[in-house]
């Protein structure tokens, strides 16, 4: 569910024939004759603006750049991009124009299934791709994180100093992304594009020179193109929640690429992101595995830098391409979290099933209340998804987020709540697949090598896949499949230095019980014992529900003491090996075993 924001991108560049003088060339093509080629790849020209270097086209879905002998063009959603190449080449040559370069790549599709021929798998792109020209295809990046793939076919006789700059962003600030919601009746108004690209801080991100062209989309999202120089910027925003997408690219020669990627971030405030870097040979920003970037603040890598090095041409021409992912700092799993809870399921009340108050429709306040409440039934879990089945399903994630909500007020000390579900407690393949399909927020606990074999072959991520190693009965052969390891507080120490060594894009959590939640000095010490290794602690998971059984006043001192203690910790000097690692996730229980006096665990 959700459009599908990241883009398809094809960049051609021609060389004049031999014989063929100097001509506009690609810019001498009329925009009825564009308008017409785009027709192949589904998408239509909004407005045009024009330099003395370029034409930027602003498409329905994207942009389209167009050089005298280079055109470049990006289009989101189902578009069928690489259907227009072979009108692009033929236009070409009855310019008197033929191939030099070819690149065509893109970022992971949130849901490929969707897509039409020939973009239904990246195989399928490489062999069509391969009728017009004789290229090589990569993939750069991990299953975990976001994956790079592109295709280069380089015929060319020339080394070129041209680099381009990108950043896919996701699970966005809303914050941010309301500025680009709500659109009607000022969709495509200059004056009120115009204040959109000034009011969200766009502005800020081009020089005061560019040229910029903007369009509010209904009922929302927006898209822009900026003219500086021989330099282009563009921008696509998918702002509704559930799906939110912002891209960035640009191909300005300088040197380093920081100050504007600290500038991207703080307008758009994404939870994840990732940022690709292609260059040729003479490229300002150098030509080497380190990317022209630093790391941006108040964010951390998600695994190493991927680095390409391609030689083409009989070892003629090299060109580079790079691939970094980060996480915010604070967050353990795409959407940030400083709390984490279960989806309560499985309890009975003394009211009954029937009896249970659906969370969209929840009124009261008390503590008593809520905790009622919000032990979910499977009644409820089968009728949420019973409407998710039958399309709606808006009402399903309003449910959550409206359960979610009331979980933040009873967790006053912390700011976001995740639901998580244990995959050995009754969630079949139709449940997990609805859950996973309702948006981000939701996390897998999986207790066994199967539970995690059974979630990666429906295709739910590593980065939402949680492991509790204290409760697995068997080892699970690659972690890699995993993206969060909860870790026993008496973890033997060989075990930590293997899992530091092997898998070090793991977030660990420490499994905390009763006798070192009540001492500060034990509980530091187990942390620095697990970071001590080099592993990323990301927070504590604790086991509360032998004390609180169904009682909400005990539930809330256990709650109060979790406060206390972090509280604690904060005010502690840290040990050397936690230095820069603040602990910013609490996952509290596991299950919760009967509600207001009635009922055990199932």
């Amino acid at each position: 569910d959700g459009f599908e924001g990241p883009e398809k991108k094809l960049e051609i560049d021609f060389r004049f024939r031999a014989g063929v003088g100097e001509s506009p060339g690609l810019r001498a093509v009329p925009r009825a004759a564009w308008a017409e080629i785009l027709t192949h790849a589904q998408c239509s020209i909004l407005s045009v603006e024009s330099n003395g270097f370029f034409d930027a086209y602003l498409l329905s879905e994207s942009s389209l750049f167009v050089y005298p002998t280079k055109l470049m063009i990006k289009t989101c959603g189902t578009t069928t991009l690489l259907l227009a190449l072979p009108v692009f080449l033929r236009t070409a040559e009855g310019l008197g124009l033929e191939l030099d370069f070819l690149q065509y790549s893109r970022a992971s599709f949130k849901d490929p299934k969707q897509q039409l021929f020939p973009h239904n798998s990246f195989e399928e792109e490489v062999a069509y791709l391969n009728r017009y020209a004789k290229g090589e295809s990569y993939v750069l990046g991990t299953t975990a994180s976001t994956q790079w793939h592109f295709y280069i076919a380089d015929h060319s006789h020339l080394t070129t100093t041209e680099q381009t700059f990108e950043v896919f962003m996701f699970d966005l600030s809303q914050q941010a992304m309301s500025h680009y919601l709500n659109n009607a009746g000022r969709d495509g108004q200059r004056p009120a594009v115009e204040r959109t690209t000034v009011d969200s801080g766009i502005a800020t991100l081009m020089g005061p020179d560019a040229v910029v062209d903007a369009f509010n989309f209904l009922p929302c999202g927006y898209s822009m193109n900026a003219l500086e120089n021989e330099s282009y910027y563009t921008i696509h925003i998918t702002p509704e929640s559930h799906c939110s997408y912002v891209s960035f690219e640009c191909n300005l020669p300088t040197l380093d690429f920081s100050s504007l990627l600290a500038k991207v971030l703080r307008v758009f405030q994404p939870k994840t992101f990732s940022v690709g870097y292609f260059c040729d040979a003479g490229a300002p920003a150098g030509h080497k595995a380190i990317p022209p970037w630093s790391q941006p603040r108040g964010y951390r890598p998600v695994g190493e830098n991927s680095f390409l090095r391609i030689t083409t041409g009989e070892g003629k021409h090299e060109y580079c391409a790079s691939l970094s992912s980060f996480i915010a700092a604070d967050a353990m799993l795409p959407p940030a979290v400083s709390a984490s809870l279960p989806l309560f399921r499985g309890v009975r009340s003394g009211r009954g099933a029937a009896g249970f108050a659906r969370p969209a429709l929840m009124k009261r306040h008390s503590l008593r209340a809520k905790y009622a409440e919000l032990h979910c039934p499977k009644e409820y879990l089968r009728s949420a998804l019973g409407v998710f089945d039958s399309g709606d399903a808006r009402e399903v994630r309003e449910r959550l987020a409206t359960t979610r909500r009331a979980l933040n007020e009873m967790l006053p000390y912390h700011h976001d709540v995740i639901m998580r579900h244990a995959v050995c407690r009754g969630l079949d393949k139709a449940s997990i697949k609805a859950l996973d399909a309702c948006g981000t927020g939701n996390v897998f606990q999986a207790e066994s090598r199967a539970d995690v074999e059974l979630l990666r072959a429906l295709d739910i991520p590593a980065s939402s896949i949680m492991f509790r190693a204290d409760y697995a009965q068997d080892e699970v052969d690659d972690y890699h499949a995993v993206g969060t390891l909860v870790v026993p507080s008496d973890v033997d120490q060989s075990r930590l230095v293997y899992l530091s060594k092997h898998y070090p894009h793991l977030d660990v959590m420490l499994l905390v019980t009763r006798p070192l939640l009540d001492s500060v000095p034990f509980l530091v010490g187990a942390l620095e014992r697990v970071a001590a290794v080099g592993l990323h602690l990301v927070g504590l998971a604790l086991e509360l529900t032998p004390e609180v059984g169904g009682d909400p006043k005990t539930f809330r001192r256990a709650l109060a003491r979790v406060h206390a203690v972090t509280a604690v910790m904060k005010k502690t000097t840290c040990p050397p090996a936690l230095a820069g690692q603040p602990l910013h996730v609490v996952s509290i229980g596991a299950a919760f075993p009967g509600v207001m006096g009635g009922g055990g665990e199932e």
